[in-house]
Order: structure tokens, then sequence, then C-alpha cells
């Protein structure tokens, strides 16, 4: 079974986040709820999950769900 992989948006690419940055971000996604999460990407942020945002110094990435084959 493909396994969840959550990504934000840089310039023109997704780029994956760290595995426990991905278990975080997962975990909110499944409380439906917005929350601060501390990534080693960009520190402590603000994911507001239900719009599939987060918020980095003042600043609004764009995130997204996917599912990555052979990942687990």
């Amino acid at each position: 079974m493909p396994a969840v992989q959550w990504k934000y948006a840089m310039g023109s690419h997704w780029v994956p986040f760290e595995e426990s940055c991905n278990r975080s971000i997962e975990r909110l996604w499944q409380s439906g709820r917005p929350d601060y999460i501390n990534c080693r990407s960009f520190g402590n942020v603000y994911i507001n999950i239900s719009r599939c945002e987060l918020m980095y110094q003042g600043d609004v990435v764009k995130v997204i769900r996917t599912y990555e084959a052979g990942l687990r």
C-alpha cells in the first residue's frame, strides 16, 4: 500500500517533508485541526490543515498530501 507523503511548494517544485514532520502533519490531517508543529526544515510552524497551508515567517506556503509507492 502506498504511504502518505506531505510536500511543500518551493517555486515550481514540490519538496517532501522529513519523516518526523510528515508524521506530525499527518496527525493534524487525521484530527482535522490546525496547530503548531516543529520541523527541521522550518522550525516551529503553524499548519492550517483545512486550507493545506503552512505559515512560516509571515509567508504562506502551500502543502499537499500525496501517496508514494514503496514508502512506509
